[in-house]
């Protein structure tokens, strides 16, 4: 089996983040009133090694700038960005999972990190409990909270009919999974 460089796991643990489309109706900052949320997250107030973009003006920008902070290893700039993200779409479960790894992997107390995924698995199971066994960011959540229902969730998932491809990074990720070794893939 080839191996998967973690550029290709984030990319296809968050592929719905990824390809998100824009709408010209979502809620966005009004220009010259700044919040908190998008003041924090402007390039004049980042430090001077980081990613220099035009300021975001809608969530999917601010995951662009993440994802770009995290290709650099800067995950407490790429968490400011995810923030914002949220901010603007705050029903993304998959912002919200991105978030809660950035938080672990800059040293969120474990009990704390489990309960961050733990809630990304409740409102994922809240909208549709078969939604969240057919959703990879769900059965990963659910194991990265070591959640009641993780293995079995990451069973069926593996059951479900997939192409060669998707079954080989299925089972590329999932297989002998270990939160710590994900973290670590997705956050070097």
């Amino acid at each position: 089996m080839r191996q998967l460089s973690s550029a290709a796991l984030l990319f296809a643990v968050l592929c719905t983040a990824c390809s998100a489309e824009r709408n010209d109706d979502a809620p966005r900052p009004h220009q010259g009133q700044a919040t908190e949320s998008t003041t924090a997250a402007t390039p004049k107030q980042q430090p001077r090694n980081s990613v220099n973009t035009p300021e975001p003006r809608h969530h999917v920008d601010f995951m662009s700038r993440a994802n770009l902070h995290i290709q650099h290893k800067r995950y407490q700039e790429a968490l400011v960005d995810m923030d914002a993200a949220l901010s603007l779409a705050p029903h993304s479960s998959e912002y919200r999972f991105l978030r809660c790894m950035l938080k672990e992997r800059l040293g969120e107390p474990l009990p704390l990190a489990k309960d961050c995924y733990a809630q990304v698995v409740n409102q994922l199971a809240h909208e549709d409990e078969a939604k969240c066994e057919a959703d990879m960011n769900c059965v990963i959540a659910d194991l990265m909270a070591e959640g009641p229902r993780a293995h079995e969730r990451q069973q069926k998932f593996l059951a479900l009919p997939a192409s060669p491809a998707e079954s080989e990074v299925r089972h590329y990720v999932l297989d002998k999974f270990d939160r710590d070794k994900y973290l670590k893939t997705i956050l070097p």
